[in-house]
């Protein structure tokens, strides 16, 4: 088998390219939307500029592109503080997320260039984008009195959860057959809450507990 093929800095910088310019699209719109919408948004160019500092390497002295540097200003996010984090990593570990990171945004690449996106498949690409970030966490701890029971399962070792039956549960309860518009439902009940401060202990109970608390008192959720 062949040997994968090491990125080079030219792949990085595409990719890097790439990641921060749809952070810079989905900064307009969060800017001409409100409530849960801009905040979605938000949490989406986050998730983008995130990739783009996963493209420099451990060891690069370069200075962050100046269009990173006016995002990370407009998000808030400080890049002495995302620096550190990329040299506190260990070589192995910073060279498998500069790669991971590298492929996403190929892939992402090729699979627009087979085919053109249509909304809808771009709406679904984005809510898993945030349902694999921390905000799938407040979601997955707000909703776990409507799943529990559907995805424990018993094993020789006792019960545990079954990760792959907790979506469908989710699916069934709210009425809806993709990520997508479970993330609108969840959007009612804690609107522009679900993604503040996703890194805030305190934030993160509060809307577990605001999803918690609807799931116990109403059966439903008006989309």
């Amino acid at each position: 088998m062949a040997r994968k093929r090491r990125p080079t800095g030219d792949d990085a910088t595409n990719a890097r390219k790439r990641f921060y310019r749809r952070a810079e699209s989905y900064l307009k719109q969060a800017k001409s939307s409100v409530g849960a919408t801009a905040a979605r948004y938000m949490e989406l160019a986050k998730i983008n500029l995130d990739d783009a500092l996963k493209t420099y390497s451990k060891s690069t002295t370069q200075k962050f592109a100046k269009p990173i540097q006016k995002i990370a200003n407009d998000l808030g996010i400080d890049l002495g503080e995302e620096r550190r984090k990329i040299q506190s990593r260990s070589d192995e570990t910073a060279e498998k997320i500069r790669s991971r990171a590298i492929d996403l945004s190929e892939k992402s690449r090729s699979a627009r260039a087979l085919r053109s996106r249509t909304d809808e498949q771009l709406r679904q690409d984005e809510a898993t984008a945030l349902l694999n970030s921390p905000i799938g966490n407040r979601v997955i701890g707000g909703t776990v009195d409507i799943w529990r029971d559907a995805a424990t399962v018993e094993t020789e070792q006792g019960f545990e959860i079954d990760k792959r039956r907790i979506i469908p549960a989710l699916f069934d309860y709210f009425k809806v057959d993709n990520l997508a518009d479970l993330l609108e439902r969840i959007e009612t009940i804690a609107g522009d809450k679900l993604y503040r401060d996703e890194q805030s202990e305190t934030m993160y109970e509060t809307v577990k507990l605001l999803i918690a608390n609807h799931t116990l008192t109403d059966n439903s959720v008006t989309s």
